[in-house]
């Protein structure tokens, strides 16, 4: 249930309703909401030992890419190392992501970005993307 409502966004009325049809396992969407609150506490600690891990080296190159959801715009901003990587999505780009996805103000390494205003408040070093650069 947490797999399609949160990583596919299938809605949680028919979310639901596959539970019911696939397995013959009636659920309410109370119920969706709730396994996907659970499943957020459960990964907490992981989550937590995720950022200790990003704040404490410094060699990541993070990425920000645009992405759909739910039919409305959402940010994808991408922490990325050869073993790990961490994804958060968020409706806003800046500030208020920052606070929300709360990893990106622990991060220390190197933050390729467009060189938005927003970006310099981040205490990590930070690099342009030259992608920008060459459509300017």
């Amino acid at each position: 249930m947490v797999h399609l409502n949160l990583n596919h966004a299938v809605s949680v009325e028919r979310t639901a309703a596959l539970m019911k049809d696939l397995f013959d396992l009636p659920v309410s969407q109370a119920t969706v909401i709730k396994a996907g609150q659970m499943g957020a506490n459960l990964l907490k600690p992981s989550v937590e030992d995720t950022a200790k891990l990003w704040s404490k080296q410094r060699w990541h190159m993070p990425m920000r890419a645009a992405c759909g959801l739910r039919k409305t715009l959402h940010w994808l901003h991408v922490l990325a190392t050869e073993t790990l990587t961490w994804m958060g999505c968020h409706p806003k780009r800046g500030g208020e992501a920052f606070e929300s996805l709360a990893l990106l103000k622990l991060f220390k390494g190197v933050l390729v970005h467009d060189g938005w205003i927003p970006y310099k408040a981040l205490e990590c070093q930070h690099a342009l993307c030259n992608q920008h650069h060459l459509r300017g």
